[in-house]
């Protein structure tokens, strides 16, 4: 019988993946299906062999008895979980020759459509002639780098369609003179902390701090504030009683979540017009914040979402015009996921963006505002801030509207998290570029994926994407 070179593939990869399953299949007092080992019941692995044969036979078929229906296929592969998900890309330079390889595999052609349809992949490689003495000094820059790696550079730049959001990725640029991370990074913000709790105004709230039209909002943990310099109508900071601004725990970081839901309540309730909730959050004065203490601002606008969440909501009202039937988030998370590129908790999911609009950018979405949500949240700034060591961040959050009695309408709760560069470095991690062009990346979504996932993981939480 002769086999296509695509089925073959398929079929070697659906049989290892259903020995492995099968083999592990067993049976417990917690319920019929357990995935624990179990080798003691030959009874049972004949079965599971037995099984596994028969499947084969029936997939790996000639190439003229191939269902014609390819996404009857896909869609077994897929909600088996056993289809290769690029497991072996280590870099974003490897998201060519990965995208490729959809093309010709029958059982990604849809997954490489739709990747195209979104997105704009561009390679090109610098060609740069640097000379004695000067390429001395630029070796000391870039050790350990040859002298053609120096000279030809790769560049990525990807572009989505839809939002328009464009990044241009270059490792190496992470190197140049200024934006090295410092070793005393820990010394310097423990020394920011001590020096700025003895006159800080949100650690005396109830005497120094402002109070919006309804009043308060305050809790074990938290309590609300009106900012003095508001940029809404209803505009609150929400203070965190901790100073330290590295320092919260997931009780703590729960709490604040329902403090500033019920402060978005208050001030809905008491002008029903102003309906559209964001929150943004930046850490110490790299991440742009004017106070050290621990605080967000929360704010309430009468017309819409700001401006990027429409411009966002735009875009997927339009791929759907593309594609009727088809949503843009679905989609896009999608794409991640089969990449490697996401990790999810519950009903959450986070993405590392293809498109970064910073270093270190992750997207994280969930249907609506939940625990599993906030969690994932949580879970995802405590590796920023305890195992990769960014204490310079920026963070913002868009809720549903919400509807006359105060509680969540249609549409998801979106974040949005950057680092904002090494916290002991003052120069500007914002240029002309960013401001008006494109975005400067200097950080491998495919690396910050593979370090979030361990870190997630050594906390015990399993962030396989079903």
């Amino acid at each position: 019988m002769d086999l296509s070179v695509d089925w073959n593939f398929f079929c070697a990869q659906f049989a290892i993946a259903m020995a492995h399953y099968c083999i592990e299949l067993g049976e417990d007092s917690s319920g019929p299906l357990t995935m624990r080992l179990r080798l003691r019941r030959p009874g049972q692995v004949l079965m599971a062999l037995s099984a596994l044969a028969v499947l084969s036979i029936l997939i790996c078929r000639s190439e003229d008895e191939v269902p014609t229906n390819e996404k009857e296929t896909r869609s077994l592969c897929q909600n088996l979980s056993i289809c290769p998900l690029a497991k072996d890309v280590q870099s974003v330079y490897d998201l060519q020759r990965i995208t490729d390889e959809w093309k010709t595999n029958p059982l990604y052609r849809d997954l490489y459509t739709k990747f195209h349809a979104i997105y704009r992949l561009n390679v090109v490689t610098s060609n740069i002639s640097v000379r004695y003495p000067f390429l001395n000094k630029v070796k000391s820059w870039l050790p350990g780098l040859s002298e053609d790696k120096i000279q030809q550079q790769p560049i990525i730049s990807i572009l989505n369609k839809y939002t328009f959001e464009h990044s241009i990725i270059n490792l190496i640029r992470s190197k140049r003179p200024g934006v090295a991370p410092s070793s005393d990074a820990d010394q310097y913000v423990t020394n920011l902390v001590r020096d700025s709790a003895q006159d800080c105004d949100f650690c005396q709230y109830a005497t120094r701090t402002a109070e919006n039209s309804f009043g308060r909002v305050e809790s074990q943990f938290a309590v609300t504030a009106a900012n003095v310099f508001p940029f809404d109508g209803y505009h609150g900071v929400i203070i965190l009683k901790e100073h330290h601004p590295l320092h919260f725990s997931l009780e703590e970081f729960l709490d604040t979540m329902e403090v500033t839901r019920l402060w978005m309540r208050k001030g809905h309730a008491e002008n029903p017009l102003f309906r559209y909730p964001h929150l943004t959050w930046d850490c110490l004065p790299k991440g742009s914040t004017s106070q050290i203490h621990s605080h967000a601002q929360a704010t309430l606008n009468s017309v819409s979402h700001y401006g990027q969440m429409e411009h966002l909501k735009a875009a997927a009202l339009r791929y759907t015009s593309d594609f009727p039937g088809e949503e843009y988030l679905d989609v896009l998370k999608k794409i991640h996921k089969h990449l490697g590129l996401s990790v999810c908790l519950g009903d959450a999911q986070a993405l590392a963006l293809l498109t970064p609009k910073k270093d270190h950018d992750l997207f994280v979405t969930a249907p609506r505002p939940s625990k599993d949500f906030y969690m994932l949240l949580h879970s995802i700034l405590r590796a920023y801030i305890d195992d990769m060591k960014i204490y310079a961040w920026s963070m913002a959050m868009f809720y549903p509207i919400l509807d006359p009695s105060g509680n969540w309408g249609e549409g998801p709760i979106i974040a949005r998290l950057i680092s904002r560069g090494p916290a002991t470095i003052m120069r500007s991690d914002i240029s002309a570029l960013e401001l008006f062009a494109a975005s400067n990346v200097n950080t491998d979504p495919f690396v910050l994926i593979k370090n979030l996932k361990k870190s997630l993981e050594a906390a015990g939480i399993n962030t396989e994407c079903r």
